[in-house]
């Protein structure tokens, strides 16, 4: 009898103890399962802040660069006197047109003016590059031209100067500054050693723009050979 109870013990024993490791494995599943999608979760998480941290630097960039073209439109324009051998008509004409353009084009043109009337002509040089986006406004671009060629005669880029002049004239016939870039190429010439192109130059001036006060110091040029 005592062997019949210890066995029937025994029994329940093992049966309770399969149930409860059934049981506990499958509390282990469940923990498991639970954890695997923690672990998804928190990388999910994990992703969205990667993410969100890129478009804040992305957003911090994007402000300090608008807070730099902010701080590069801030230019005023130079009244001072200008350089001696600055033209004062042309630069006062083109500081009024540049006055009246929008806040990133006229912050441009002043900037190169600005370069013009202090005489620093290496600027005026690197400023016309920065306008280059510009060439689709013929105002803009006369000006731009004419500052450039003015300050390749200063720099001594005389062959250079040439050019910028030759497309002036070919492009712009009407521009009303040609008498003054007609003598100025003729005095190119006259620096080079080249009489007869100087004489083309001049003769020019004089033919077609008779009334201007180039002309009539070409005239003058001409008559004593």
């Amino acid at each position: 009898m005592n062997i019949l109870l210890v066995i029937s013990l025994l029994f329940f024993l093992s049966c309770t103890m399969v149930d409860l490791n059934k049981k506990t494995q499958e509390r282990i599943e469940i923990l498991e399962k639970n954890y695997r999608e923690l672990d998804d979760t928190l990388q999910f998480v994990g992703d969205k802040i990667r993410v969100l941290q890129q478009q804040v630097e992305n957003l911090k960039a994007n402000l300090n660069s608008k807070t730099s073209d902010l701080e590069n439109f801030s230019v005023d324009l130079d009244l001072s006197p200008p350089h001696r051998d600055v033209p004062v008509p042309f630069l006062r004409e083109d500081q009024e047109f540049a006055s009246k353009q929008g806040l990133k084009l006229r912050s441009k043109l002043y900037r190169l003016l600005n370069s013009i009337n202090r005489g620093d002509f290496i600027t005026t040089l690197k400023e016309s590059e920065n306008l280059q986006d510009y060439s689709h406004i013929d105002e803009v671009q006369k000006m731009v031209k004419f500052w450039r060629f003015f300050a390749l005669v200063q720099v001594g880029k005389l062959t250079e100067a040439l050019a910028e002049s030759g497309e002036i004239l070919s492009k712009y016939p009407s521009y009303n500054r040609i008498p003054y870039i007609l003598f100025k190429q003729a005095g190119i010439f006259d620096s080079m050693g080249d009489k007869k192109a100087r004489d083309i130059a001049l003769q020019k001036l004089v033919k077609d723009f008779p009334e201007s006060v180039e002309a009539k110091e070409a005239k003058r040029i001409l008559q004593r050979g």
